[in-house]
């Protein structure tokens, strides 16, 4: 649904679990392929 209102737009999925999906950048401590930042 959010492809088809802003197909050119960057879009980030937060809390992302599993794979990723072609066109979005992903943030969470299940997602697969994201940046893992730990607090110091």
């Amino acid at each position: 649904m959010i492809e088809s209102y802003f197909p050119t737009l960057p879009k980030i999925e937060l809390n992302r679990r599993g794979p990723e999906r072609a066109g979005w950048d992903a943030w969470g401590n299940e997602a697969e392929g994201a940046a893992h930042f730990e607090a110091d």
